[in-house]
């Protein structure tokens, strides 16, 4: 199979999982995160669209999104797969530190026309699903289509569970693993390229 380049965002699964957030490091490093989104519109044919032109209506914004803790990135709404699935880019702000974490909310559109959550991601998962495409996976196949059970989702290769830990030196351990009716399809620890800073708690 041929290989395909993924967004390199880091990212972690966020649906029912005790996992710690903040992703500070990946901006402390310089790293910018939209040229990876736009190298996911181009390899698994993501749709941008402003949400004053989305008509049929936007997906219902997260609680942290509400609440304040999480604003806008832009005001896009990036479609796949016949505009059937969207997410969102929100990010949560520090005055001092400038973006110190992302939300990326999943939803799959339903017959009455609503919208249901399928997944959310912040950078620890989004590094995972980045490795999953080294190994040849594309980005298509990577991304979420259906809510899994227990915090995982669905994707085209099968159920994806990731989990973080985050050790005493503040760096975190991800393992990622997706599977097909009980079998392990591919899975991998890693040590997250980001570790946290003050900024993140």
């Amino acid at each position: 199979m041929k290989r395909r380049p993924f967004i390199k965002l880091l990212g972690s699964n966020l649906i029912g999982l005790p996992l710690v957030m903040g992703s500070a490091g990946i901006f402390e490093s310089g790293a910018n995160w939209k040229p990876w989104l736009a190298h996911l519109q181009q390899d698994a044919q993501v749709e941008s669209i402003n949400e004053l032109w989305v008509i049929n209506g936007l997906p219902p914004e997260p609680t942290a999104v509400h609440s304040g803790e999480f604003g806008k990135t832009s005001e896009q709404v990036f479609f796949y797969q016949n505009r059937q699935y969207c997410f969102r880019v929100f990010g949560k702000q520090h005055p001092q530190a400038g973006t110190i974490d992302l939300l990326i909310p999943f939803w799959k559109k339903q017959k009455n026309g609503s919208w249901v959550q399928i997944a959310c991601l912040s950078a620890f998962g989004l590094e995972a699903l980045a490795k999953a495409c080294q190994q040849d996976y594309t980005a298509t196949q990577v991304l979420p289509i259906e809510a899994g059970q227990a915090g995982s989702f669905v994707n085209a290769l099968g159920e994806v569970q990731i989990q973080t830990q985050i050790q005493i030196d503040n760096k975190a351990q991800t393992q990622i693993q997706i599977t097909h009716k009980s079998q392990t399809v591919w899975q991998e620890h890693f040590l997250s390229t980001q570790c946290f800073s003050k900024y993140s708690f």
